[in-house]
């Protein structure tokens, strides 16, 4: 079961494996079936201290050992899926600390103890039970007395108590249960590092696992606080999301549990992915250094196993013994484990996130800095610069170590990356995305067959085709199996079975059931884009032109202009830059609602949500049913470029600076002037005004094709012009569908804005210029219109409205401003909000709170600038005007504000930006705005 940084959670299974353990729904497949969590951090430090998860584990397992049940010296019988997590939380000191003087396996055969105390700690499966069973009986045939205690991880199930009481021996055992929840595996990645998840969900239709996850979940929220938002898509992610509602609200009976912070002050939201949502991924052959390490070596629990003589005798370690090495597991001759975490390896944070096309460079590049760090000693004359020097080898001999280790791995990586059968698969992985003659891909398949290729490589790959083609053909398929099965054995038919059962074998669908919507959904979240591997644009870097689709599901909810960019020049920098406040599937709606299963949008605290994401929190992504190291990779890199947003004290440097980039060197005024004038007919016509004389006003016109086209003037505001109708001005006036009324529509620039003229005389306000305005549609012809504004525009609106009704009929405004009703002016109105403060039914709802709490915020710390603007705008001007640069950081920051999270481009902020600047139209603007 996973979560997310990797589906934002990975790890593995159990300390004594020697190989990388996997559900036999996807054979080979690199994801890890256990739960882990992904945090986006937003400052340099982690934005969460993850080390409070491994403290309660802890805690947990010294509190059972401490039991007043099991006193004195006591033998633990230890399930070997266990060692691995128990040892990322605990170190076998600290057992022995309180009583574990032997340890054994968990396994059939007799248990020869003369400790009294007898401890199994194993998770409740029936296995399990039947080896504890078994045990016991045969020590009450020999007459030997122990006192048993069974503890459970993470709880204890009916099914365990039926199966010790069938057993016969449910009277002589003690059973408690040891909450072994979230265990942290880096600063921003955290596992319930439970195996086969996927498969005991979707094969064997045992969702235990969705309760532990709810259970773990509902721990987090005590210890940080309610996620404000939980977003999710696919079945089980409606369970967790239900059963963590629930568990949170009303905790089981005797647990202990603490109650619930009202908000958490460190998460925005919990975005949880189904891993049945995205089965492409994990059948790829993942490209990233890590995603490769666990390919073709394997990563259990973080450790990983290399030749010894990579590793010093005396290898720099963390603080504590392992108990994956300390359990006694055995590994292969000339074997070694070695765990692998950026708090102790600076390098592998440098590489493991990298697509392997650049770690060559990278440790070529680390390997000269090094070098001139060694040669640093020739240069060393005094004292003093020999003790510095001195100082420094001890640091120097472990990053030697680390890179000797890391190119060691990455020639081993290389052996397999050089083969054919590596670069054929690749070749047909990359062709069946693109849907590229997918039969010449099945008979590549086939020859991969006919060479022996590893199973895992041929059954992913049959996978992929089946999935990205909505299914293969009987024959084809009927065909492949046979051919699997004459190359492979036989045995491999309940394997097979299985793979059709889960759908990952199939043949297309027939109505009213549809296929898997590859097709809609590649081009609908841009799943084929190229990025740089070197300097990468996207997250399609970690697969080389592949965008995970798991994590392009996490952008649409929290990085939205990444999932929509075009893939331009000018989509990249602040396009791909932007976060925003998590607001659900909002403008993904038809592309979620292809993906099969259930979609979650759940707002649990509302009041949060009005407050910027930006701010320094965090998204917890959980993946339940595995992920990938090439996934968590990717929500990493995603991370880092949220990094410094925070918008709360304006437009963001990391925001601001490829937007400068971008206009100092491919920003061209005179093109986008030319393709303004092309798009937008633009006229200047003089209006005489109410009391400040003749005018010369500019306008776009464009006039529909349809007789009976409805006049529309079309008002904007500030920092707003008349490119705000530019990209609806073809569908307004000649709309594709005829059901759609057709409109002329007529979009001027405000006095004074752009290139409209100022009044001669102070005081135009929005009645002078709706009286401009209407005079104007009067001299285009028009004797009755339609009128729509925002900001400033809605004002003028209002005012054509009220003061020139005979010719406006009509008025549409996108900028109504409410606050909260007091209760002693309204009573009734000032019930419900009451209500609604309390989520009671009959209040405001949970939007409108929220909206309430946004108006609030903006009458607290959105308003500087109208005050700044009415009060001192004169000076004010004069830095805008003198600075392009700042002058675009004050429209930016509002246009931002403003837009629903619309994914601005350099090339719109810019353009938005010349057209107040190149005319030296701010200073006019800020006095009459």
């Amino acid at each position: 079961m996973s979560v997310a940084t990797g589906p934002v959670q990975r790890s593995n299974p159990s300390a004594n494996s020697q190989s990388h353990s996997h559900s036999h729904t996807a054979p080979g497949s690199s994801v890890s079936d256990d739960a882990r969590t992904y945090k986006q951090d937003i400052d340099d430090a982690p934005a969460v201290d993850v080390g409070v998860l491994k403290e309660l584990a802890r805690k947990g397992l010294v509190d059972a050992l401490n039991s007043d049940k099991v006193p004195g010296a006591k033998t633990l019988v230890l399930d070997p899926t266990l060692a691995g997590p128990l040892g990322l939380v605990a170190e076998v000191s600290i057992m022995k600390q309180h009583g574990v003087d032997k340890m054994f396996w968990l396994e059939h055969g007799p248990l020869n103890s003369n400790n009294t105390n007898i401890v199994y700690l194993c998770r409740p499966q029936a296995k399990w039970m039947g080896i504890v069973a078994e045990q016991i009986k045969q020590h009450t045939t020999e007459n030997i007395q122990h006192n048993y205690t069974l503890m459970l991880v993470p709880r204890r199930t009916v099914l365990c108590d039926k199966i010790l009481e069938e057993e016969g021996v449910f009277g002589e055992v003690t059973i408690s249960e040891f909450p072994l929840e979230f265990i942290p595996l880096e600063d921003d990645l955290i596992s319930l590092e439970w195996d086969n998840t996927f498969k005991e969900i979707y094969l064997d239709g045992d969702e235990s696992s969705i309760y532990y996850a709810a259970q773990a979940l509902s721990t987090m929220q005590r210890a940080y606080g309610k996620f404000p938002r939980v977003v999710g898509k696919g079945d089980a992610a409606k369970k967790l999301q239900s059963l963590m509602a629930h568990l949170t609200a009303y905790p089981r009976a005797g647990s202990g549990a603490a109650p619930v912070p009202d908000v958490s002050k460190q998460f925005d939201s919990l975005v949880i992915i189904d891993r049945s949502t995205d089965l492409i991924t994990p059948f790829l052959t993942q490209l990233t250094y890590e995603g490769l390490l666990d390919e073709y070596i394997g990563i259990k629990n973080s450790y990983i196993e290399v030749n010894a003589d990579l590793l010093n005798s005396n290898p720099q370690t963390s603080t504590g013994t392992p108990a994956s090495g300390a359990f006694g597991g055995t590994t292969q001759a000339k074997k070694k484990k070695h765990h692998l975490s950026a708090s102790t390896d600076a390098l592998l944070s440098k590489l493991r996130d990298s697509n392997f096309a650049v770690v060559g460079s990278k440790l070529n590049a680390e390997a000269r800095r090094l070098e001139a760090a060694y040669d640093g000693r020739h240069k060393a004359q005094t004292v003093a610069q020999l003790k510095e020097f001195v100082g420094k080898i001890g640091g120097l001999q472990n990053e030697h170590q680390a890179l000797r280790l890391h190119t060691g791995l990455a020639e081993a990586i290389t052996t397999q990356t050089q083969t054919d059968i590596f670069n054929k698969s690749l070749e047909v992985q990359q062709n069946l995305l693109s849907s590229y003659d997918v039969n010449a891909q099945l008979n590549a398949i086939e020859d991969l067959i006919y060479q022996e290729a590893p199973l895992s490589v041929v059954l992913r790959l049959v996978a992929l085709a089946s999935i990205t083609q909505g299914g293969l053909k009987q024959k084809v398929l009927d065909n492949l199996k046979r051919e699997i099965l004459q190359a492979y054995g036989y045995d491999l038919l309940p394997l097979l079975l299985a793979l059709e059962t889960l759908q990952l074998l199939n043949v297309p669908p027939t109505k009213p059931a549809v296929p898997f919507p590859y097709p809609f959904l590649r081009k609908s979240l841009r799943l084929l884009t190229d990025s740089p591997e070197d300097s990468p644009t996207d997250i399609s870097y970690t697969y080389s032109g592949y965008a995970p689709l798991s994590c392009r599901l996490v952008q649409a909810v929290v990085q939205k202009g990444a999932a929509l960019g075009a893939g331009s020049n000018t989509d990249t920098g602040a396009r791909q830059a932007q976060a925003h406040p998590v607001l659900g599937w909002k403008g993904f709606e038809d592309t979620i609602k292809a993906i099969p299963g259930e979609t979650v949008d759940v707002i649990q605290s509302p009041g949060a949500l009005a407050k910027d994401s930006m701010g320094g929190t965090t998204t917890m992504v959980f993946f339940i049913g595995g992920c990938t190291f090439t996934e968590v990779a990717a929500l990493r890199w995603m991370g880092k470029q949220i990094k410094g947003q925070e918008w709360e004290w304006g437009m963001p440097l990391a925001v601001l600076k490829p937007v400068i980039d971008y206009w100092r060197t491919q920003y061209n005024w005179r093109t986008v002037e030319e393709r303004i004038n092309r798009s937008l007919p633009q006229f200047t016509t003089p209006i005489e005004s109410r009391v400040h004389g003749s005018q010369n006003i500019h306008f776009v016109f464009k006039k529909s094709n349809d007789p009976s086209a409805i006049p529309l003037l079309f008002v904007h505001g500030w920092p707003g012009s008349f490119l705000e109708v530019s990209k609806m001005i073809d569908q307004l006036a000649n709309p594709s569908d005829p059901k759609h009324p057709a409109f002329h529509v007529v979009a001027p620039s405000l006095p004074g804005f752009v290139f409209s003229d100022r009044a001669s005389t102070p005081g135009m306000d929005a009645i002078g210029t709706a009286f401009i305005f209407d005079k104007l549609m009067i001299k285009l012809g028009f004797k009755h219109y339609l009128a729509q504004g925002g900001d400033w525009g809605a004002r003028v609106c209002r005012a054509l409205a009220i003061y020139h009704k005979e010719t406006c009929l009509g008025t549409h405004a996108n900028l109504i401003s409410y606050g909260a009703p007091t209760f002693w002016r309204n009573p009734l109105i000032g019930l419900k909000l009451i209500l609604g403060g309390k989520g009671i039914p009959g209040g405001y709802s949970a939007d409108e709170m929220a909206g309430l709490q946004r108006m609030q915020e903006f009458l607290t710390t959105g308003n500087a600038y109208m005050r700044q603007q009415g009060t001192r705008p004169q000076s004010l001007a004069y830095a805008l005007t003198d600075s392009p640069v700042g002058l675009l950081a004050w429209i930016g920051e509002k246009l931002y504000a403003w837009t629903d999270n619309y994914p601005w481009t350099p090339e719109e902020l810019i353009t938005w930006t010349m057209l107040y600047w190149v005319k030296g139209k701010f200073k006019i603007v800020v006095i009459e705005h």
